[in-house]
């Protein structure tokens, strides 16, 4: 098999998978469904607000694991997608919660305790299998033109992903129980991700020589290592400690659109249609924008604007009408979520050897996890007292300083290359 068809190959399998799994992830809607359905067992904005710390949490957890999965493996997708079934088991048993407060009496503090934790349980099995994705994908697509390459799978799978939202907003507006609407729509994702992770299967990978196998804390020395000796990478991260801020917009989109633009929960799972229009738009324009590369450089041009479009939504929801606001928030929260998808996996991949391309995927998001644990939690108890568009405008300002900071680091890799160890 030549390396055109290899890659038309993979990326045919890719694409499978992200049309299922966009389908399921939008009709059960991380920014929507769930914060609406913790809504109806009484959730405030300071429990809504534990939904990212929960995914900050199974980040981490990814970050110390994930190394250690595939250790001793010349080729790593089969391992990728069992663990991808292992993960969605939560899923089934959101379904089965919501069935259940359709029939029986639940408490909203069991009900809430019971989201978060399954919610939680979902993050720390997909926080490894979501690293781990993104080493795969150097396995199976050339180097020059990943992004583009999984820029266009990501892209087929977030258009046909629109049907999520619909088939979400149809469920709730449908007769019957409210409950039942859920139970349905947990349970449908959760199928969905089951059919999308056979394609996993499908992929042809390269043997690549296997990571020696390490303990965890192996896998923490080697990372701190990376750590000290590679100050491009340190750079990189310290500007996402201020971009991260922009998580407000996403984490609180729905707790912004139901109480300032005064959308019910229909209302608001129908807008999760502007939200995945921005990711897969998101997906081809920033694919496009990092076409052959060579280096980080187009890489960290595409993210600059992603967080511009994200900074400019958040200053609309701090200062100008809500609806419009609460439109471009989710346009920008799907721009964002493919960013984060197509170009920071890149831009960490790019900065450093090939050989340490996993410990540097891993320890960029473990050093991401203190912004993803405490700017959300801080921002629900704010919001609690303030209200949004205060925590909002202040979230703007980090969000300004993230920017120049990637600025700068973007003007620094367009020199000579540095020495990187």
């Amino acid at each position: 098999m030549n390396r055109q068809s290899y890659a038309l190959r993979n990326t045919l399998a890719l694409a499978g998978v992200e049309i299922f799994w966009s389908i399921g992830i939008w009709m059960a809607n991380p920014m929507t469904v769930v914060p609406n359905f913790l809504i109806r067992f009484g959730a405030s904005t300071e429990v809504i607000g534990l939904l990212p710390a929960a995914w900050g949490i199974g980040l981490a957890f990814g970050s110390l694991v994930a190394a250690r999965l595939i250790a001793g493996r010349r080729k790593v997708h089969i391992t990728i997608g069992l663990l991808h079934y292992a993960a969605i088991i939560p899923y089934l048993g959101l379904a089965i919660l919501a069935w259940a407060a359709g029939r029986t009496a639940i408490s909203p503090a069991f009900g809430q305790a019971a989201v978060i934790g399954l919610i939680l349980a979902f993050n720390m099995a997909i926080g490894p299998v979501l690293q781990l994705y993104f080493v795969m994908l150097s396995r199976v697509l050339p180097d020059r033109d990943r992004g583009r390459l999984f820029g266009m799978a990501l892209a087929a799978g977030t258009v046909v992903g629109l049907a999520g939202p619909l088939l979400a907003g149809e469920s709730l507006a449908s007769s019957g129980s409210p409950w039942d609407a859920y139970a349905r729509i947990f349970g449908g994702a959760f199928l969905l991700f089951c059919i999308g992770n056979s394609f996993i299967f499908l992929l042809r990978e390269k043997e690549t020589a296997p990571l020696p196998i390490r303990p965890i804390t192996g896998n923490i020395r080697s990372m701190a290592g990376i750590w000290v000796r590679n100050n491009r990478l340190r750079q990189y991260i310290y500007s996402r400690y201020l971009l991260d801020s922009g998580l407000l917009a996403g984490a609180f989109f729905t707790t912004y659109s139901r109480i300032e633009g005064g959308l019910n929960e229909k209302a608001v799972t129908f807008l999760g249609i502007l939200l995945v229009g921005g990711q897969a738009a998101g997906s081809l324009g920033l694919g496009w924008m990092t076409r052959n590369s060579r280096g980080p450089a187009r890489y960290i041009s595409a993210q600059m604007a992603a967080r511009v479009a994200a900074l400019a939504s958040m200053l609309m929801a701090a200062l100008g009408p809500a609806y419009p606001a609460a439109c471009l928030l989710a346009i920008s929260a799907g721009l964002i979520s493919a960013s984060d998808m197509v170009i920071n996996p890149g831009i960490l991949m790019e900065l450093g050897r090939r050989r340490d391309r996993t410990d540097m995927v891993t320890l960029g998001t473990l050093m991401l996890t203190p912004a993803l644990l405490v700017i959300p939690t801080l921002g629900g108890a704010g919001i609690e007292r303030l209200g949004h568009r205060p925590v909002f405008l202040a979230a703007s300002c980090l969000c300004a300083a993230g920017l120049i900071l990637l600025w700068l680091f973007n003007r620094n890799s367009r020199g000579p290359r540095r020495q990187m160890m």
